[in-house]
C-alpha cells in the first residue's frame, strides 16, 4: 500500500459513554456538568472529564431529537383520531 502524506494519526480513542445515563441525570436529575460527570463517574467507576460529558451529552440529544420529534407527530395523530372517533 502506498503511505500517505501525511500519515494519518489516529490520536486519543474516544471514551465509552453511556448516552442514556447521560441524558438521565442531566434531563430527569437536573444535575449540572460537574456534578452530573461526579455521579456518572461514582456508578460506572470510569473517570470522564466534564468536557467529555457535556460533548456526549449534545451528542445523545441529537441522536434524540428526531425521534422525540417523531413521538410527539405520533402522540398528537393519536390525540386527534381518538377526539373524532369520540364525535362519531
Amino acid at each position: 500500500m502506498e503511505e500517505q502524506y501525511p500519515p494519518k494519526r489516529p490520536g486519543r480513542p474516544r471514551v465509552e459513554v453511556d448516552y442514556a445515563m447521560v441524558l438521565r441525570l442531566r434531563d430527569v436529575e437536573n444535575l449540572g456538568w460537574s456534578r452530573g460527570t461526579g455521579e456518572y463517574r461514582r456508578r460506572t467507576g470510569q473517570w470522564i472529564s466534564r468536557d467529555t460529558f457535556k460533548r456526549r451529552y449534545y451528542e445523545a440529544k441529537a441522536i434524540k431529537s428526531p425521534l422525540e420529534l417523531a413521538i410527539k407527530v405520533l402522540r398528537w395523530k393519536q390525540k386527534t383520531r381518538e377526539t373524532t372517533e369520540r364525535q362519531q
